[in-house]
């Protein structure tokens, strides 16, 4: 957790208690200021309200990158392989707005998604990047591959009809973004049970330190407005779709 704060830009001092079995932790960046305790057990933040939807996603994601090495290794067979990737140090670093229509493109939005299952889902997530110019097509079958893995270790299928599909993958230099509707929707055992309806894929490069969860929580506080969720539900158009995802991020 404290290695996900750190490449999301913050800065993570800690503090000592005088107590073996419990760590503090100070997080600040810009005029965000959070509090982390941990003991044996238990793992305690202390923030600003405003401030929970990323630290809720940190936390989510940083248990889902968990869950995946610990997939990952009991399927490595090339011990020397996994030797190197604990010494590399090349990395890329990238700026990044949170802004949605600084990432997005136009051409990578679809009102009428036509799949009927999370696997076809994200081929068409997938080839609607690929078609608005953003990946190559030679890199198609590795990054669904890549999201179906992902899918496995744990659901993208979030609350409220929102499926976020997300991978950090070297195929991209920056983030990448796509948004689909299906408004029949789509078992994509979500959290909450219910199909569907809202799918925003993101692709992430993996050696970059970058905002790639502040992107995932801006997009996640975004679709938490219900008035929001329905504008894209009712788009009839790319055109509308696009404006009702970008409005008031410009």
């Amino acid at each position: 957790i404290v290695a996900s704060f750190r490449n999301e830009g913050f800065y993570v001092n800690r503090v000592e208690t005088g107590r073996r079995r419990e760590k503090l932790f100070q997080v600040r960046k810009n005029q965000t200021f959070i509090t982390m305790k941990a003991t044996y057990n238990l793992i305690e933040f202390s923030c600003k309200a405003k401030d929970s939807i990323f630290i809720n996603t940190l936390a989510y994601e940083t248990i889902c990158d968990l869950e995946n090495t610990m997939h990952q290794l009991q399927k490595t067979i090339d011990s020397k392989a996994l030797g190197k990737k604990i010494f590399a140090k090349e990395t890329t670093t990238i700026s990044l707005e949170n802004k949605m229509i600084n990432i997005i493109s136009p051409e990578a939005v679809k009102v009428n998604l036509q799949s009927r299952d999370k696997k076809s889902a994200i081929e068409e997530m997938v080839e609607l990047i690929i078609e608005s110019g953003q990946l190559s097509k030679e890199k198609r079958n590795d990054i669904i591959k890549a999201l179906l893995e992902r899918e496995e270790t744990m659901s993208t299928g979030m609350e409220y009809g929102i499926a976020i599909p997300h991978i950090k993958t070297d195929t991209v230099n920056s983030i990448v973004c796509a948004l689909g509707i299906k408004k029949e929707g789509i078992d994509f055992q979500s959290l909450d049970n219910k199909k569907s309806k809202i799918f925003v894929m993101i692709l992430s490069p993996s050696e970059a330190i970058a905002p790639h969860i502040k992107f995932m929580a801006d997009v996640t506080q975004l679709l938490t407005d219900p008035h929001r969720r329905q504008e894209l539900l009712n788009a009839k158009s790319k055109k509308e779709l696009f404006k009702a995802f970008t409005k008031n991020n410009i």
